[in-house]
């Protein structure tokens, strides 16, 4: 599926560093049953770099993912807090299998990689600390090319 339109490629065209970029999704056959997202791109002179983007069901495109997931990071380091769990352990979170919790009925469609209408939840479960904390994380999507999380 094309994605050009998601922020990252469409970024690298506008200065000539890529061609283009695509999100694959697939499942790996000696793996669990959860689909993998791939983005792969292009540069300018040719060559390809594939990236795996996250594990799990997200509606959420590949740049949207990069910059929430900090903020889904201190929502579980404070759950852990506040639940008298201090994080002692400095380990890099890491992204679980996420899923989609719900979508509203005005959720607009893929185009090129970016949806421009509507709004949704996904639950992204964060492993942090030695332990693994479901994230509810609200998307809403503003016809202006920007998407928010909310």
């Amino acid at each position: 599926m094309p994605a050009t339109a998601e922020r990252y490629v469409f970024s690298g065209a506008v200065v000539r560093q890529l061609r283009n970029g695509w999100t694959v999704i697939v499942r790996h056959p000696a793996c669990d049953l959860s689909p993998v997202r791939y983005m792969i791109v292009q540069d300018a002179a040719g060559a390809f770099r594939t990236t795996r983007v996250n594990r799990g069901a997200s509606y959420a495109h590949d740049s949207l993912i990069e910059d929430t997931f900090p903020l889904a990071v201190i929502a579980a380091e404070a759950f852990l807090s506040r639940s008298k769990c201090p994080c002692k352990d400095q380990t890099k979170a890491q992204l679980g299998v996420t899923r989609i919790e719900e979508a509203a009925s005005d959720l607009g469609p893929d185009v090129l990689g970016v949806r421009y209408k509507g709004s949704w939840t996904e639950i992204w479960p964060i492993s942090v600390c030695g332990e693994i904390i479901e994230v509810p994380v609200h998307f809403t999507a503003e016809a202006t090319a920007a998407l928010t999380p909310t």
